[in-house]
């Protein structure tokens, strides 16, 4: 006999985790059977939920929604923000040019000498200024600005190679701490350009301000960071030094203005509403599968677990003769074979049940006719229909039995004057 901690598992909890599967109610026991396929199928539903959670998370964590726009910003708001810049003309031009660097008030600004990472160096790669700080101007439409003079005169039409680099973001939305890392390997950007000995050239580029707001959402808190790049965008002019009457030494200018407008990006994580909203929109597709599967693979078999869990209980009900007996349809099954048929071992009939789900509807296989005799049993002894139909049909009997009682006079007891003559008449009919 099973323990009472194993009944109390079979009965009271495993029904609840067979929760997929409706359980059905009959007057001669409480619940059906619980089924171990339905139990494996609604495991399989919780763990479809747990991965497609997972799914989604790891999604919105490499995917946020990222959004970009643009807006004009006042230059005060670039006071204060800090660049690196380097710069310098190819190698055989070194010794011949002079660099000399004007803030926005044209005061010279020292000039410090580089590596290739714009870091403080004895090796020489740049020359440049290191988180400078832009200042304020009311004189200038520029923050720096830098002259290029030639040693010596130069009188044929030469080309000189000068780049300037600047350390600015590497935009990485990836990075969930820090989206705009000036300190990558990647974040040095470097620009080219030329200058005539025969022209006096002046370029321009424009230091933009680009902003990053990040909203966590459940993965980290929201933070917000400013960087400075210089643009794409390069204005240039040129003027024949001949024509002019300008110095022949000069070879000219590189301004860096204050862009007007601002880079803003946005990006947002989803918070725990919304990761939950798109893993409820799952639930419907899924319960609807879930479902088929278990009116296809699970519910076929109801009446044989009602069987089991009947006789389980040794009630006179699931007597094998009895079941056998009311079956009325066409039979190819012997009584001694459904019997036989009944005893097989578990593996047997778990076969047997699986071949059953695919034919229920059918009596002529040999090897599940049996099961299709108990179903059938089932539903016309247990099912609601037929308990509601009986139940009809006993009042309807009792109220016809007490109809005629009410009619006939009793006749144990009768209260009657013997003197009358109808007395007699009444002992008559009765002795007849």
């Amino acid at each position: 006999m099973p323990s009472s901690c194993t009944s109390c598992f079979k009965d009271e909890i495993l029904p609840y985790i067979d929760f997929l599967h409706p359980m059905t109610y009959y007057q001669t026991k409480r619940k059906t059977k619980c089924s171990k396929l339905g139990t494996i199928f609604s495991f399989l539903f919780i763990l479809t939920f747990i991965i497609l959670f997972l799914i989604i998370y790891w999604q919105s964590k490499k995917n946020p929604s990222i959004s970009y726009s643009q807006d004009f910003i006042k230059k005060r708001e670039l006071v204060g923000k800090k660049i690196t810049l380097g710069f310098n003309v190819s190698d055989e031009w070194k010794n011949q040019v002079i660099f000399t660097l004007y803030d926005q008030d044209d005061k010279i600004v020292n000039l410090s000498i580089c590596d290739e990472n714009l870091e403080e160096s004895k090796n020489f790669t740049y020359y440049c200024v290191i988180n400078y700080s832009i200042q304020k101007s009311n004189t200038s439409d520029y923050s720096l600005k830098l002259h290029l003079n030639l040693t010596k005169k130069i009188k044929k039409e030469v080309k000189v190679p000068f780049s300037i680099s600047i350390r600015e973001p590497n935009i990485n939305h990836s990075n969930i701490d820090n989206p705009l890392d000036i300190y990558d390997e990647t974040s040095i950007n470097k620009f080219r350009c030329f200058f005539k000995t025969t022209e006096i050239t002046s370029y321009r580029r424009y230091l933009k301000l680009i902003s990053y707001t990040t909203y966590g959402g459940y993965f980290s808190n929201d933070n917000y960071v400013e960087e400075l790049y210089l643009d794409d965008f390069e204005d240039s002019r040129k003027i024949d030094k001949s024509k002019n009457g300008e110095d022949e030494n000069f070879l000219g200018s590189y301004r860096i203005l204050l862009s007007k407008k601002i880079d803003i990006y946005e990006r947002k994580y989803d918070t725990g509403f919304s990761l939950f909203s798109q893993l409820f929109s799952y639930y419907s597709p899924i319960c609807f599968i879930f479902a088929i599967l278990i009116k296809i693979c699970v519910s076929p078999n109801d009446n044989i677990r009602i069987y089991e869990a009947l006789k389980e209980k040794d009630n006179s009900f699931t007597d094998p003769e009895r079941i056998f007996n009311s079956f009325k349809e066409k039979k190819t099954i012997k009584q001694e074979d459904f019997k036989n048929k009944l005893k097989r071992n578990k593996c047997q009939k778990f076969w047997d049940k699986f071949i059953f789900i695919c034919c229920h509807c059918c009596n002529e296989n040999p090897r599940t006719e049996y099961l299709y005799i108990i179903s059938d049993y089932i539903d016309k002894n247990l099912s609601p229909e037929y308990q509601l139909v009986n139940s009809v049909k006993d009042d309807k009997s009792k109220e016809e039995a007490q109809q005629v009682n009410m009619e006939m006079p009793n006749i144990s007891n009768p209260i009657i004057n013997k003197s009358d003559s109808s007395y007699y008449d009444l002992k008559k009919e009765s002795l007849i």
